[in-house]
């Protein structure tokens, strides 16, 4: 749905620009990346770690798309983190989808390991915003699929590849829906 409303914005993006749009200060979906992206790394230490997965373990083809949602990913748990539950910027979630590149979506839909692991970590960042209805139930979803926590069959339960979903497991059982 998300990468579908972009596809058609993309077609009207001229009729949708408003005269005298407010500053990013004034906008209430600006957020600040670039004082977000020097404190990833010791915010978030996996994120080094998964960068060198997808060096390693991805054909280099797919490697700029993968690590483009990674760090869009981790961008926007920190954002997320910083903010009050209540703040618009729960549109990050949404908006994570669509900014995924083809080739990414292909590694996804072809259930490659690496793909999978970061579709985990994406779960940890719908996880920021549970308290919106049509998040509450994803990020266990997503981690049943990938890992299997509730007696599903999870596609990398049991492999090489489950270490690198300990964090992301670890966040969603441990989440207590309010």
């Amino acid at each position: 749905m998300c990468r579908g409303v972009s596809a058609v914005m993309k077609e009207v993006v001229s009729v949708l620009k408003m005269e005298g749009q407010p500053s990013s200060s004034g906008n209430p979906w600006a957020y600040d990346e670039e004082s977000v992206l020097p404190t990833l790394a010791t915010t978030y230490p996996q994120l080094p770690d998964l960068e060198r997965l997808i060096v390693e373990d991805l054909d280099p083809e797919y490697q700029a798309s993968a690590l483009d949602a990674t760090k869009r990913l981790f961008v926007g748990i920190r954002v997320l983190d910083r903010t009050s539950v209540d703040h618009s910027l729960v549109s990050l979630i949404t908006r994570w989808p669509i900014h995924i590149s083809e080739s990414f979506l292909a590694l996804c839909l072809a259930r490659h390991p690496v793909a999978l692991i970061i579709l985990a970590y994406s779960a940890v960042h719908i996880n920021k915003r549970t308290n919106m209805w049509f998040n509450e139930r994803w990020p266990r979803l997503i981690i049943n699929g990938v890992d299997g926590v509730d007696g599903v069959d999870g596609v990398l339960k049991g492999s090489q590849w489950e270490r690198w979903i300990e964090w992301p497991r670890r966040i969603i059982l441990s989440h207590v829906h309010v």
